[in-house]
């Protein structure tokens, strides 16, 4: 008892006794309440990971058909006839030949890129890195590529 008269020795005992059971019905409130956040933070990190992974994901995935796509187009470009004849026209030395042969292949490269209308920009170039023929889409929604050729 004489603890009780040390501790606030103004306050009445059923003073003190209010004090000591709200002071005792507040700890586990905190206790609960400092769990809750801390298990609810854990758990935001743990969702905005597995969001994170999962956009991720899709994203690879979408590159991944995004790359195949373009492997595919550059392969069918490749194979083409148009492009075979202008490769047929550049082993040769007329120079009139070689115009008509980039002009040709100007607008069958505009053709395929309003096909595919997600090339920006396709360029030809010599194997001397000298840019033969350019196709760029100056505005992204730009349905009409201008063609540029440059001298050989």
């Amino acid at each position: 008892m004489t603890h009780l008269k040390n501790i606030l020795p103004w306050l009445s005992i059923r003073a003190k006794l209010i004090i000591a059971f709200a002071g005792l019905s507040v700890i586990p409130v905190a206790l609960v309440g400092l769990h809750g956040v801390f298990s609810n933070a854990h758990m935001m990190k743990q969702i905005a990971f597995e969001n994170l992974t999962h956009d991720v994901r899709t994203i690879r995935e979408k590159t991944a058909n995004f790359l195949t796509g373009v492997e595919s187009d550059l392969r069918l470009l490749q194979n083409a006839s148009f492009v075979q004849r202008f490769v047929r026209a550049f082993e040769g030395s007329a120079e009139l030949r070689k115009e008509r042969a980039v002009e040709h292949l100007a607008s069958e490269l505009l053709a395929f890129a309003r096909t595919k209308q997600i090339y920006y920009q396709i360029r030809i170039i010599d194997h001397a890195g000298d840019e033969l023929l350019r196709i760029e889409c100056l505005n992204l929604s730009d349905s009409l590529p201008s063609f540029h050729s440059t001298p050989a």
